[in-house]
């Protein structure tokens, strides 16, 4: 109940944790915003994994990001 009460926090603490990993490096303050649209717009689906992953598939950072290729 309490985790529920918080589910902000908790999609917001997720989606920080799962950019980074999709950044392939740290979060800086700048991609604070993303994070903020990301949960934003994953509120009305509940913050639902898939929501949160085309968030961050379909973020500016994710597709500008550098590869070793």
């Amino acid at each position: 109940k309490a985790l529920l009460k918080r589910s902000e926090v908790i999609a917001s603490a997720f989606t920080q944790k799962l950019l980074t990993y999709a950044l392939g490096r740290d979060l800086q303050h700048y991609d604070m915003a993303t994070v903020r649209d990301i949960v934003h717009n994953s509120v009305n689906s509940d913050y639902q994994f898939s929501e949160i992953v085309l968030g961050i598939v379909n973020s500016l950072p994710f597709k500008m990001r550098r590869t070793d290729s």
